[in-house]
């Protein structure tokens, strides 16, 4: 299994989950918010003309979350694979979800937005990709909204399963509390492709974020010796020694550091696939424990329920954020 944004957050932040809870609640006779399809290439739902998925709430779309650039950046990078395409049997209910955001002017919302890309060859590095991205949304604010809880949750499986799974977690709380995790996750002990990003590691990573500490055991051998793991809070003592504050530091340095992380992930999958290995997804598939278990004991559960119901969770879990990837025939 792979480090999972909400169980990370819980440990290390220890914030109890109902804290978060309290900022928002379901509208009364919450609807599924639907849009017309009109962006087959995106496979996202009818969108403004900045990409910003529409709502049917004033004023809400052209509000931009915290890590939105971060999702929009990836997808539009993945999208330049000819080998992949959106998963467009996913009902459009399921794409985009909204609640109440209490405490906030009238209109806002906490927003949940769902995308995920397939292989269309079989030759494809990778056989699945999906993004689930949480944002607090105030009308008219054309910056980008960092208040509330804002939370990219951003997984890409390769096609060669010894290969790591790129995991970008996100999570940004009420009182300036941030959890970033960006590393390409081993899925074997041995660890012979963290070497990559030996120089992504010392530019981005130990210059500029500090470790953010140990990790319970489960979940250490899932990440590895390069991965960007730290925490930052607003008002610490590093705020009032001049320190760039860690909205700053997200939207420029953890910013740069992303898009160069995936770029050489992506290189390492391209020079992989060169060397044709055989895949057979046999019963060593390392990839599958890890969604079943998901699944099974998935944290964000209690907190989507929470703001969308617990029949609409259910399905985005089965059906966007854990299938089973079926490699193409």
């Amino acid at each position: 299994m792979m480090v999972s944004w909400l169980q990370t957050l819980c440990f290390f932040l220890s914030t109890p989950l109902s804290d978060s809870f309290s900022l928002f609640s379901v509208a009364p006779n919450n609807r599924w918010t639907s849009a017309t399809r009109t962006s087959r290439l995106l496979g996202q739902p009818e969108s403004t003309a900045d990409g910003i998925a529409s709502t049917s709430r004033s004023g809400i779309t052209s509000a931009k979350g915290l890590y939105r650039p971060f999702a929009e950046h990836a997808w539009s990078t993945l999208l330049e694979d000819p080998s992949l395409e959106p998963k467009d049997d996913i009902p459009e209910e399921l794409l985009i979800n909204t609640a109440v955001a209490k405490g906030f002017p009238p209109d806002s919302i906490v927003r949940m937005e769902t995308r995920a890309l397939i292989p269309t060859q079989k030759d494809s590095s990778i056989r699945y990709a999906r993004y689930a991205l949480l944002e607090t949304l105030v009308p008219n604010n054309h910056d980008n909204s960092t208040e509330g809880i804002q939370v990219l949750n951003l997984v890409i499986f390769p096609s060669q399963r010894n290969l790591p799974v790129f995991g970008a977690d996100m999570v940004s709380l009420p009182g300036g509390k941030h959890l970033l995790l960006l590393d390409a996750q081993p899925m074997a002990q041995q660890r012979q492709f963290q070497e990559h990003w030996n120089q992504w590691h010392e530019t981005h990573v130990q210059p500029q974020f500090p470790w953010g500490g140990d990790m319970p055991e489960q979940v250490q051998q899932y990440v590895s010796d390069r991965a960007l793991w730290t925490r930052l809070v607003s008002g610490s003592s590093n705020d009032d020694e001049g320190e760039p504050t860690p909205i700053h530091k997200i939207q420029t340095q953890l910013w740069d550091a992303f898009q160069e992380h995936l770029e050489v992930y992506l290189d390492l999958l391209l020079a992989e696939s060169a060397n044709d290995n055989e895949d057979d997804g046999g019963d060593d598939d390392p990839q599958g424990p890890y969604i079943q278990y998901r699944l099974e004991n998935d944290p964000a559960r209690p907190m989507l329920k929470s703001l969308y119901g617990e029949e609409w969770t259910e399905r985005v879990l089965h059906e966007v954020l854990f299938p089973q990837p079926q490699k193409t025939s």
